[in-house]
């Protein structure tokens, strides 16, 4: 049996369905493994925790796998091309098929549609049956993207080849989005009247509908005063007003040729390194060639043949609004409502995969949970254990079976050997990662499986944390009497202040993050305060650093005076304080600051200093982050400012004195 993974960034991609469809549809009769990668982006993620899902890019690189395919295309709008080229160079040896894009590596072979004779065939109906003279381009070669390059080069040259005029001031530059489309337009255009060309060629489907939309805005009418024709034939264009020109590609078809490919490639049969696919013209309504007033599901070829549409495409649209699948998605939320633990969860196993449409689920989890940081590569522990499976083609369902395998040869574990298409995804919850779910799908509705596993990640992680801080209860029970002796020598050594014997900065952190997690875990109430002495120079220079460790001690000891005795309290440096503040209400911050401030003058006074001691304080919400650093980072932005204030302050005394 051979194994062929594929890696995408998203399942809700409407063409990376398409791909997947015609990838999975091949391969669904053959003795054939397909392990199917959701990685996202990676750093380049708009959203941080996004990042997670890149730690399936670790797994593709052994032996057991015989060949990737990779939706380039997808990855390049977002990752520039020079990066996701060396991002695959070194991350396997084995061969790739990139769709869209040429990685012009000794490995890869590439899928590439024939953009040259379609631009061509675009300008060509334009002047000679609409007779434009003046067409306008939406280009989205700013995203780096090597196929907006590729089409606004050939839309290039099929003017020249026409003898048509290329003007630069035409070219109106946006994302590969409907919102880009719009601004592109909205920002050269007040009025119809400045509208100065009469025709506009998108290098998607997304931004041509965004510019009809701000073009109708400025009453320019579509298609009388300008045809537009976009790109992709996506659902959209059958039901924006008017239909839109485009160019289909066909995507559920490349999938299948990408799928035979690849097999071809396994078996030993010599392919080229470059193929082409063909693409077809569909002119419709926003072009002219097809009346508004015709409702009829219909287009016109290049050959200005009157065709019918391929009704498959509203299968894409059937499936979003399939009420089974939502009342699959109420009966899981409903099952995992009582699974606290680990164990909970695998005895609802059984009736998990059936709501969600799989025929077994295996989970592998770390012993420890890895904290992911998006700026930096991700490395996962060399093992990890199969923590508890459920498969229903053989019957057999274990909680925590005693086995373990190395983390990068995981995709050659977690499959069985069984033909069939598989999911395998990174678990995690913000930026812990926990481990690996594998899933065998019953079909191929990609975007019903994200819903599905973004649900059981949170209520695994979840069950994770849980059992875990069970497990370490138990433990503490169980040696009470020896642990407690030993942990107090411990916590003196390792967490507490010298000077202050308050915790240290390396106490504070260890002990504050865990309560910062619990608090979050449980939603709880709190802040992060940073807290900075005023003045602790001056005294030190004036009255000695004795003096000055006094002041230290004493301040620290107003601290624990003033904050609740379940607070956190540290001495992060010098002068510097860092407080976990539990069912802290904000609203209360000025009271706090003046309670500080009594009890700073009375044990001044008290212990005769020749100063009053002053601190100020700076805080941060808890919905910032769950990292303990990076709200601290936060706390203090907001003590700096707090700083700012009272030196005006001193300021504004001096001159009134």
């Amino acid at each position: 049996m051979k194994r062929v993974a594929v890696l995408v960034p998203s399942f809700t991609i409407e063409y990376c369905y398409s791909l997947l469809q015609g990838v999975t549809d091949y391969f669904k009769d053959k003795d054939v493994q397909l392990i199917i990668l959701q990685t996202k982006y990676g750093k380049y993620s708009i959203n941080p925790i996004d990042c997670q899902y890149w730690a399936g890019m670790n797994l593709i690189d052994i032996d057991d796998i015989d060949i990737i395919i990779v939706f380039s295309g997808a990855y390049c709008s977002i990752i520039p091309e020079s990066d996701f080229i060396n991002i695959l160079k070194n991350s396997t040896s084995k061969p790739i098929i990139s769709i869209a894009v040429d990685l012009k590596l000794p490995n890869s072979y590439s899928i590439r549609i024939n953009c040259k004779n379609i631009y061509n065939e675009i300008v060509h109906h334009l002047k000679k049956i609409h007779h434009c003279k003046k067409i306008a381009f939406l280009s989205a070669v700013g995203t780096g993207s090597p196929e907006a390059k590729e089409r606004f080069e050939f839309f290039k040259e099929a003017l020249k080849n026409n003898g048509l005029t290329f003007y630069s001031d035409l070219i109106y530059e946006g994302q590969f989005t409907i919102a880009g489309g719009e601004s592109a337009i909205r920002e050269r255009f007040e009025k119809a009247e400045d509208v100065n060309f009469d025709a506009i060629v998108s290098s998607n489907d997304y931004m041509a509908i965004g510019a009809i939309s701000v073009l109708k805005e400025l009453n320019v009418k579509i298609p009388k005063d300008v045809k537009v024709i976009g790109f992709d034939d996506a659902l959209i264009t059958r039901y924006s007003a008017p239909k839109l020109s485009t160019v289909n590609q066909d995507f559920f078809e490349e999938g299948c040729k990408t799928a035979r490919i690849a097999e071809q490639i396994i078996n030993g049969v010599k392919v080229d390194k470059n193929i082409y696919n063909d693409l077809v013209i569909k002119y419709r309504q926003s072009c002219g060639c097809i009346k508004e007033s015709n409702l009829s599901e219909i287009y016109k070829n290049e050959c200005r043949k009157t065709c019918k549409e391929n009704q498959i495409a509203n299968s894409f649209e059937n499936y979003l609004t399939n009420l089974d699948e939502k009342n699959n998605l109420m009966r899981l939320i409903d099952i995992l409502r009582s699974s606290n633990t680990l164990r909970q969860f695998h005895f609802k196993m059984k009736f998990i995969i059936e709501q969600c449409e799989m025929s077994e689920m295996y989970v592998y989890l770390y012993k420890e949970p890895v904290y992911a940081d998006y700026e930096r590569k991700f490395t996962f522990p060399d093992t990890i254990e199969l923590y508890m499976y459920d498969n229903e083609n053989t019957n057999k369902s274990e909680f925590r079976p005693g086995i373990y395998v190395k983390t990068k040869e995981l995709l050659s574990s977690c499959c069985n050997n069984e033909k069939g298409n598989f999911i395998i995804q990174p678990i995690f919850s913000g930026e812990m990662n926990y481990g690996f779910i594998s899933c065998k799908m019953k079909n191929t509705k990609f975007a019903n499986y994200e819903v599905y596993l973004k649900i059981l990640f949170k209520d695994i992680s979840q069950a994770y944390e849980y059992t875990d801080k069970i497990i370490q209860t138990e433990k503490i029970m169980a040696e009470k009497n020896s642990l407690m002796e030993k942990n107090i020598d411990l916590q003196l050594q390792t967490h507490t202040d010298e000077l202050t014997k308050i915790l240290n900065r390396r106490g504070f952190l260890d002990i504050g993050q865990q309560n910062l997690d619990i608090m979050q875990e449980l939603n709880t109430a709190g802040y992060i305060f940073f807290a900075d002495m005023d003045g602790l120079k001056a005294i030190n220079d004036k009255y000695g650093h004795s003096v000055g460790d006094k002041a230290i001690k004493l301040q620290a000891s107003v601290l624990k005076t003033v904050f609740n005795e379940k607070d956190i309290v540290g001495r992060l440096s010098g002068d510097e304080f860092g407080i976990v503040a539990l069912y802290f209400d904000i609203s209360n911050f000025e009271n706090l600051k003046q309670r500080i401030d009594e009890e700073n003058k009375r044990i001044s006074k008290e212990k005769n200093l020749p100063f009053v001691l002053s601190i100020s304080l700076g805080y941060a919400d808890l919905s910032l982050s769950t990292d303990l650093k990076i709200l601290l980072k936060e706390a203090d932005k907001n003590l700096y400012k707090e700083k700012q204030i009272k030196h005006m302050n001193r300021r504004l005394d001096i001159h009134y004195e």
